[in-house]
This record gives C-alpha cells, sequence and structure tokens, in this order.
C-alpha cells in the first residue's frame, strides 16, 4: 500500500509546481480545521510567532486570520507558484523553501504548522524534514496527515511511523483526533505536540 519503489519517479518540488495553479483539496478538512482553532484557543497560542510549512494556496492563514495575530504568522513552500497563488488569496507572500532547510533560527517559533504536508513528504526524507520542523519550533508542533491506508495511496502520498519520529525528536503529545474518510480505512490524525 506504502510501496516506495513504486513512487520512485515522485519529486515534490516537480509535483507541486506543476500543480500550483490549479491544485484543489481533494478531502474535506473542514472539521480538522477546527480542531486546530480549537487547540489554538484553549492552548491561548492566538498571540504568537506560528510558522505554516507548506502554504499552498493559502487555506489554514486564511481559516485562522480571526483568530491569531496575522503579523505574527509566517508561510514557507517549496515552489513560487504556490507562494504567488497565496499572496494573491491572502495578501501575504510565504517565503520559498528548498524542501530541505527551514530559512529561520531554532526556536525561531512558538507554533510550527505541518497541515497535509507530510504524507507528501518521500521515506528518504521525512527523518529531516521533521528535525526541521522540531527545531525551528520553540514550543509546539501541529500535524495533520495521513496515518493508514487499507487503500492504494496516490503517488504522492506516504505513511510514517510518526510515533518514532515523535519520540526520536523528544516531542511529547499533547492531544490528538484522528478522522476516518473514504469508505473510513484511510485515516487521517491530527496532532498537537510539545518540545520536551
Amino acid at each position: 500500500m506504502n510501496d516506495p519503489a513504486r513512487k520512485t519517479g515522485y519529486t515534490p518540488y516537480s509535483y507541486w509546481y506543476d500543480r500550483a495553479m490549479d491544485y484543489r483539496v481533494s478531502i474535506d478538512t473542514g472539521k480538522e480545521i477546527e480542531y486546530l482553532k480549537n487547540i489554538i484557543r484553549d492552548l491561548m497560542l492566538h498571540d504568537i510567532d506560528i510558522l505554516e510549512v507548506g502554504s499552498g494556496h493559502g487555506r489554514i492563514f486564511t481559516a485562522l486570520h480571526n483568530i491569531i495575530d496575522p503579523d505574527k504568522f509566517k508561510m514557507v513552500d517549496i515552489v513560487d507558484p504556490m507562494r504567488f497563488k497565496c499572496f494573491q488569496n491572502t495578501g501575504k507572500l510565504p517565503d520559498l523553501w528548498n524542501g530541505l532547510v527551514l530559512p529561520y533560527s531554532d526556536g525561531a517559533f512558538d507554533l510550527v504548522i505541518s497541515f497535509s504536508v507530510m504524507l507528501h513528504v518521500p521515506p528518504a526524507d521525512i527523518e529531516a524534514h521533521f528535525q526541521e520542523c522540531c527545531r525551528v519550533t520553540k514550543s509546539y508542533l501541529y500535524i495533520a496527515t495521513c496515518r493508514s491506508s487499507d487503500l492504494p495511496l496516490a503517488d504522492h502520498c506516504f505513511i510514517h511511523d510518526y510515533s518514532k519520529l515523535i519520540d526520536d525528536n523528544n516531542m511529547a503529545i499533547v492531544d490528538f483526533k484522528i478522522y476516518p474518510y473514504d469508505t473510513g480505512s484511510t485515516q487521517r490524525t491530527n496532532w498537537i505536540l510539545k518540545k520536551i
């Protein structure tokens, strides 16, 4: 189901560059976005420095801008077409990122959000990607991703061992929710993690 050999033709930069201008979210993540809003309210994270890794067209910023300080919300993406489309939609231009090292100092943000990004990171790169997200947060990391599936995944989607990634990077689970979608055999998990 999650056969990396089957996906050898996938390169994130090329894939997202080609899909950037007509990208549509293929699943309903409304409940997940509400969960993220509730986490921000419950933990009183509304007036802190936030980074969204993989801004896409800006849907997370758009959903959150009324409950956070928009001036303290930064975004980053790997392709210019996504960045420019995000700017059109939000008035904020995400920083450019090479997909490897986030262009920020250690602990630069109180909260890092990775919403539907890690499932698109190839297995060979997920450890480094996860470490980068942990490096630039001083406190919290929010992840929304595909956790398991009995169905074949698209070539640009991967299941990772998040329990191991969380443990290996000295993060603790503060809360999580599991959301089934499709026929119920695919699950998405949303975690709020805190540095230990």
